[in-house]
């Protein structure tokens, strides 16, 4: 059953991307009610499978002292085979 919810919340994460364009994971997380490692983790096993990709990185840090910059996601465009 865990490998259903995996799929589920990926076609989510999904979903987001492709509706709503490039995102953090933090703003993923925020728009479907997850953390943002969880959406990572998601994000991860998509590119993994050529679904999305990395698309750049946000300018503004996370905040409580991280200033590393979070990566923008993006879904990749289906190809007409």
């Amino acid at each position: 059953m865990p490998n259903a919810h995996l799929r589920e919340f990926a076609t989510r994460v999904l979903d987001v991307l492709r509706e709503r364009g490039p995102h953090t994971p933090s703003a993923i997380g925020q728009v479907l009610g997850l953390g943002r490692l969880g959406v990572r983790g998601i994000l991860d096993r998509l590119r993994h499978h050529g679904l999305a990709r990395v698309a750049g990185t946000a300018d503004t840090p996370r905040g409580w002292g991280m200033e590393v910059p979070e990566s923008i996601w993006e879904a990749v465009p289906p190809t007409d085979e």
